[in-house]
């Protein structure tokens, strides 16, 4: 769908997000909120979104797909390596806001999850670096110079947004949410270093994935969820919610710097990387 029509795509993306949020809105004012509500609504809202994904499709697609015997094999592998790297990507985002609800004060995990929101508000628009480098990787169309530019864009639109987050928050979040989250602006400068890479990890993971190598970025966000388990359970206990903000931003360093690795390793740039360094610098031609 992204392929054929972008508008579709974005109202897709749109849908569940916005669909929920009305319907939280309006199930406040009609009746009281509780977890097992927000839940129907939620599961409601992707049900939707994903109705509308395969109408738009049906409508885009220029003719029906075929079943094809030797594809099988090939999909059923990149989606199993595919499905090994989003799960613990997944469990990463959120095992130290479970850790901290039974450690820490009710009060204290509401000002780590608002700071960690805050954290990653600039995700869909560096995230959109990853979706445009997929398709043209996978079909091998200048991939040194589509790798190159989605990790420069990707760092540099990450490292922006992030700024500008952090210079208003010490004057928006007491604004929004009162003085009793005054800590928020302390934990958000923690996460910091980890929130400026972490959405990028998700643009370096499409570009492997579109390299063909799912099994690479399964392999580095396992290494992250060892690296958040290990410093779970060593800064918790002694830091509270800053041990938690730690572990943060040292997995998504580790995870970003291992995805880069390959990254570099699969698309070729390594190897001219080293060359480059063992040639050294142009040398200039003798005067005659």
């Amino acid at each position: 769908l992204f392929r054929s029509d972008l508008t579709s795509w974005n109202l897709v993306r749109l849908s569940q997000p916005v669909g929920f949020f009305v319907l939280v809105m309006v199930a406040h004012r009609v009746t009281s909120v509780d977890a097992v509500l927000v839940v129907d609504l939620l599961t409601v809202t992707l049900g939707v979104q994903t109705l509308l994904s395969w109408v738009l499709y049906a409508r885009a697609a220029a003719r029906p797909g075929t079943f094809q015997r030797g594809q099988v094999r090939p999909l059923l592998r990149f989606g199993v390596l595919n499905m090994a790297s989003t799960a613990p990507n997944s469990m990463n985002s959120r095992l130290d806001q479970f850790v901290l609800a039974f450690m820490v004060s009710s009060a204290a995990l509401g000002q780590y999850a608002v700071a960690v929101t805050l954290s990653v508000l600039a995700g869909p628009l560096v995230m959109a670096f990853g979706y445009v480098a997929l398709p043209s990787l996978a079909r091998g169309e200048r991939v040194v110079e589509t790798v190159r530019t989605v990790i420069k864009g990707s760092v540099v639109l990450s490292v922006v947004c992030l700024s500008a987050i952090l210079a208003a928050a010490p004057f928006v979040v007491p604004v929004l949410f009162g003085s009793g989250y005054e800590s928020v602006t302390a934990i958000l400068f923690v996460l910091a270093p980890g929130a400026a890479v972490v959405v990028v990890n998700q643009v370096l993971g499409d570009v492997l994935r579109g390299l063909g190598r799912p099994g690479a970025v399964a392999m580095c966000e396992w290494a992250g969820m060892v690296s958040t388990v290990a410093g779970l359970v060593l800064l918790v206990p002694r830091m509270g919610i800053m041990g938690a903000a730690l572990t943060s931003t040292a997995t998504y360093i580790v995870v970003f710097l291992l995805l880069l690795h390959y990254v570099l390793k699969h698309a070729g740039l390594a190897t001219r990387l080293r060359a480059r360094t063992r040639s050294g610098p142009p040398v200039p031609p003798a005067d005659v």
